[in-house]
């Protein structure tokens, strides 16, 4: 009988440990490669589960499935060109691969593309502010080709081969240009009749968004102009697009003469605004995590994302950082952000807020960020 007895208390311990760990705990299955043996192997650990952004709003506590748990997925490799004008590349442990290049980067009223890193982050699109060019550059430094014509913001397609520039003339003549991304040859050209600041292109809907003096567009990949609108005071200083084909872009206010105000505009593929978000900071960068329909904005009073929950009209803000931050890029394969604050260091979050990487070993004001999505 007292065996009896103690092997239910044992049992009950057992499964009392069971639930324990699997209500605080989940499980990792990540297939990784080992170049060594040349084989494929599955590693399985465990991990702690971390409260979401808006657990920690509502400061209570929500039972997490494991189906709603995230693999971190971290970018291979971050790429930084900032004040100092040079290019670092960053492994995913923010130990400096490379530095290189001498790229004369101004001081901007918003954080355009002056950076993009191929999908697979072989090689990056890259502006120069003084010289006025764009140049294709490997992770080295070495430079394929240079386009000697003034750009403000490039993007590349999906697979790579297209880069699609802001660009203009000394005499202020504003066009946007399509360029093979192997060669720097020029494709095509699209005239413009206001200053475009930033660029962003959406391959799935045939899409390239422009942002810029007072004014934004949309333009098909063969640079078709379908609309222009004109919702701005002053400049639209970023511009995003989300997994519908909807555009996101930030207008920043000019105070010495009062003109624009500080929001955040949702615009459809029609010319539409459709949500009008008002901020009370200045923006910088607008990017989009298509994964998970999350919209975060950098500015001067630190870093916010707006959530559209089920049944509300208006998004959720959750705050993920006091400090100034002036440019960042959003890991597409995870949801996670990549940001450089001003004066600081180069920081990654996960989608919930938590910080999973700080570099601070970059000083400058303002920081131009990119990474791989494959």
């Amino acid at each position: 009988m007292k065996d009896k007895y103690l092997n239910v208390i044992v049992t009950n311990l057992i499964v009392f440990f069971l639930f324990f760990s699997f209500s605080n705990c989940g499980f990792r299955i990540q297939s990784s490669y080992d170049d060594m043996e040349e084989r494929k192997y599955i590693e399985i650990s465990w991990f702690k589960k971390t409260k979401s952004v808006e657990e920690k709003a509502a400061k209570k506590t929500k039972t997490v499935s494991i189906t709603e748990m995230v693999e971190m997925d971290p970018p291979t490799s971050l790429w930084l060109l900032d004040r100092s004008n040079r290019v670092t590349v960053l492994d995913q442990y923010g130990n400096a691969l490379s530095q290189f290049g001498d790229f004369n980067v101004r001081q901007k009223v918003g954080a355009p593309r002056q950076l993009t890193v191929a999908h697979d982050g072989s090689f990056a699109i890259i502006l120069s502010d003084i010289e006025n060019n764009v140049s294709r550059v490997d992770r080295e430094g070495n430079v394929s080709w240079t386009l000697d014509v003034w750009c403000g913001s490039v993007a590349l397609s999906e697979n790579d081969s297209l880069v699609y520039a802001t660009a203009r003339t000394e005499d202020k003549e504003y066009f946007i240009l399509r360029i093979d991304a192997k060669t720097g040859g020029v494709l095509g050209q699209q005239n413009m009749d206001y200053k475009g600041f930033d660029i962003a292109v959406d391959d799935k809907h045939d899409a390239v968004w422009v942002a810029g003096y007072e004014k934004m567009s949309l333009l098909n990949m063969k640079l078709d102009t379908l609309f222009h609108i004109q919702p701005a005071g002053w400049f639209l200083v970023s511009i995003d697009y989300d997994a519908n084909g909807n555009a996101w872009v930030a207008e920043r206010e000019y105070t010495a003469d009062g003109v624009g105000e500080n929001r955040l505009l949702k615009v459809d593929r029609n010319g539409a605004i459709v949500n009008k978000i008002h901020l009370v900071f200045a923006p910088f960068c607008v990017r989009v995590g298509h994964k998970y329909d999350e919209i975060w904005m950098a500015g001067t009073a630190g870093v916010k994302k707006f959530l559209f929950e089920e049944g509300k009209m208006e998004p959720t803000a959750y705050h993920i950082s006091n400090k100034r931050v002036h440019s960042m890029v959003i890991n597409q394969r995870d949801g996670s952000a990549w940001m450089g604050e001003y004066k600081g260091g180069v920081v990654g979050y996960d989608r919930w807020g938590n910080e999973l990487l700080k570099v601070g070993d970059f000083q400058q004001e303002d920081k131009y960020i990119g990474i791989p999505q494959r």
